[in-house]
Formats: C-alpha cells, sequence, structure tokens
C-alpha cells in the first residue's frame, strides 16, 4: 500500500518515473530533463535488519549508477539519516515526504 501512495504521488508531479533493476533493485528513479534527480525506496520499516540491508544495498546501487549523493528510504514511520560513501541516505516517513514534496 505504501508503495502505491508513493507512486500515485510520484505520478502527479513533473518528472518520469523509472525503476531500477541490475544485480539489486530500487523502487523508483524520478527523472528531470533526461537525468535521474532521486531514487526512493519504499518499505513498510528498516527494523529488521535483513530488509535495512536489501533497501539499503538497492537503493545505493541506484545513487552510484546515477552518480547521486543522496537517497530516499520511505517507511511507514522510521526516521533516520545514514551516511554512505561520500553522500548519505535519508530514512524518512512517507507522510512526511509527501506533505514536504512538491
Amino acid at each position: 500500500m505504501l508503495e502505491n501512495v508513493a507512486f500515485l504521488h510520484l505520478c502527479r508531479g513533473s518528472r518520469d518515473i523509472y525503476y531500477h533493476q541490475a544485480s539489486r533493485e530500487c523502487d523508483f528513479l524520478e527523472v528531470e530533463g533526461g537525468r535521474v534527480a532521486e531514487a526512493l525506496q519504499i518499505c513498510q520499516t528498516v527494523t529488521q535488519p535483513k530488509t535495512r540491508e536489501r533497501e539499503i544495498q538497492g537503493l545505493l546501487e541506484a545513487m552510484k549508477a546515477h552518480t547521486l549523493k543522496t537517497g530516499l528510504i520511505l517507511t511507514d514511520d522510521d526516521h533516520e539519516e545514514v551516511p554512505v560513501f561520500g553522500g548519505k541516505i535519508l530514512i524518512l516517513p512517507l507522510w512526511y515526504h509527501l506533505l514536504k514534496k512538491r
């Protein structure tokens, strides 16, 4: 359900929406002017170690592939900043992102 809400919100924007999959996956890439502007993962929570690792690694792969310094993991209610390879991953509640974005 969270992914559907996030997708519908992204569709209302002016950016094109894509999916990243190589050895790992990233739920959404927002593309503006032919360039990936933002990479987002959506999951219920990142409190379980296996889920956290899967979501972070998928997002990191997309960030590296598209030279992004910041990535987003949107959850039900988690809030954290994770430093990674000269950048950061923001873990935010989806509701918070929806209110501040666009």
